[in-house]
């Protein structure tokens, strides 16, 4: 007798279902869930929410994060460069972000920075010698006091995971080793000669400061005209010294040079400047209207009585001609009735 077709599908099913069942069932987890076949995969669904745009795919076996040992504290001197460090393990596909605590502002987000300041950005290198760790420092360039605060390393994941890291900003800039020295380099004579040196040591104030003048060490022995005083100046981190003499001569002409005990030099020429006489122009005196009107035979009368030309350069001559003709008119006028009355 012959098998029906619908019993032979049947019998088939059964079967498959008699070797398989046991497969299946053997992936089922401890919790008491039934086991599918998602739990070979090493991702799992969200229920949450409608499909698809909730659906969530996270990694099961992505390690849980950690922060790799750090300084907390980081002080650094305005103007510097402040870096706070955030070294992350086993970050995986999650990323790294910065936000300043005081305004809970977000400041970087991976590698992009989300404000606008320029000064800030991160630092992202990854360490080959130690697989799984990455840094993610956070850099602010020309620190200032009021950058001064708490910051927070977060990394986004469900569960949260942060370091806060403090960073304090103190003031000035230390100024790096060197020397200056300012005065007039031409002074004249008898004037005074004030010669400022200011030398800076970098984290300290230098010691001394010691002045030369054409390479001799200037003492009070030696060059009793010369003043020199010195000052540390906290605020600056420098120690200034003057050399002053109140009135400069010809023999105070020299190179003048300043030395700290940091070994810096710097030196200024001076030149003492000797004024000689000075030739005043002659100024015309300014002339009356009048009398260059009356240039030509004008004549002026004094209180005297006296007759002058224009002219006084010329006036006595002129006044002898003069005189002499009178003579002689008034000597012929006696002398020609009495010489005809002879004839």
């Amino acid at each position: 007798m012959k098998v029906p077709t619908f019993w032979n599908v049947h019998i088939l099913l059964g079967a498959l279902h008699f070797f398989l069942n046991p497969l299946l069932s053997s992936t089922a987890t401890s919790n008491g869930n039934h086991g599918t076949l998602w739990d070979n995969s090493p991702y799992e669904i969200s229920p949450e929410g409608d499909f698809p745009e909730s659906l969530q795919f996270t990694n099961k076996r992505q390690k849980n994060p950690s922060f790799l040992a750090a300084t907390i504290n980081i002080t650094v001197r305005e103007g510097d460069m402040a870096t706070l460090p955030c070294a992350v393990k086993n970050l995986g596909t999650r990323q790294v972000a910065w936000r300043r605590l005081a305004n809970g502002q977000v400041m970087t987000v991976g590698t992009l920075t989300w404000i606008k300041d320029k000064r800030v950005f991160v630092d992202n290198k990854i360490r080959h010698e130690q697989p799984g760790v990455s840094d993610w420092n956070l850099l602010i360039k020309n620190a200032r006091q009021k950058d001064s605060g708490v910051y927070e390393c977060q990394i986004t994941d469900k569960k949260k995971f942060s370091r806060n890291i403090t960073l304090t900003v103190i003031g000035p800039p230390i100024r790096k080793p060197g020397v200056t020295i300012e005065g007039k380099e031409f002074p004249n004579h008898g004037q005074e000669i004030r010669l400022t040196c200011n030398a800076t040591g970098g984290p300290h104030i230098p010691e001394e400061i010691d002045w030369f003048k054409e390479g001799d060490k200037i003492d009070s022995h030696k060059y009793p005209n010369i003043l020199i005083t010195k000052y540390r100046s906290l605020r600056d981190q420098s120690l200034v010294s003057q050399l002053i003499i109140d009135h400069s001569r010809v023999e105070d002409t020299g190179m003048y040079i300043c030395r700290s005990s940091d070994e810096e030099i710097a030196s200024l020429k001076v030149t003492v400047m000797v004024a000689g006489s000075v030739n005043k122009k002659r100024v015309p005196r300014p002339v009356d209207p009048k009398s260059q009107s009356n240039q030509h035979g004008a004549r002026y009368r004094t209180g005297s009585g006296s007759t002058y030309g224009p002219h006084q350069g010329s006036s006595a001559s002129g006044l002898l001609l003069e005189g002499s003709a009178w003579i002689a008119f008034f000597v012929y006028t006696l002398l020609y009735p009495l010489c005809m009355h002879v004839i």
